[in-house]
């Protein structure tokens, strides 16, 4: 009998010391990390550059994502304050065999999907992605009607 409260005392002691230390481990896990930015998907429409600058604002139509059980959300364009801070990248390429090239905010034009960063309010990274190919046929290429 006293082997087994001895055995059982041992059990129960060890158990409490690895919950205190998986409690101890786990916080420090979240506070190491570094907080990322929120990104925004969304297409170009509207580019205004200051003069001399590499700085001004940068309007977006923001891709609206459709949830389970809700309404279909209509897109809504959003303005970000582009300084001289803001990091620009242009991506490239198949998914497997993605190419990233470092450019300025000149090289972003009217109609192009971007990626962007805003961390604490302010633009930190902008990404150009490709543009995406419409879904069917071209309106050129679309059988006219018999009259």
């Amino acid at each position: 009998m006293r082997p087994m409260r001895s055995v059982l005392a041992v059990a129960v002691a060890l158990s409490l010391a690895f919950a205190a230390q998986a409690e101890d481990g786990a916080g420090k896990k979240g506070k190491g990390k570094k907080k990322k930015g929120e990104h925004t998907l969304g297409t170009v429409v509207e580019v205004k550059k200051d003069k001399d600058k590499d700085e001004g604002t940068l309007t977006i139509k923001v891709h609206a994502h459709k949830k389970k059980g809700t309404a279909a959300v209509a897109a809504q364009e959003k303005t970000f304050k582009v300084t001289s801070a803001t990091k620009f990248e242009k991506v490239s390429g198949k998914k497997g065999e993605r190419q990233v090239t470092t450019v300025t905010f000149a090289a972003v034009h009217k109609g192009e999907h971007v990626r962007l960063t805003v961390k604490d309010g302010a633009l930190e990274d902008v990404k150009i992605l490709g543009k995406k190919k419409g879904k069917g046929k071209p309106d050129g290429n679309k059988k006219k009607a018999d009259s």
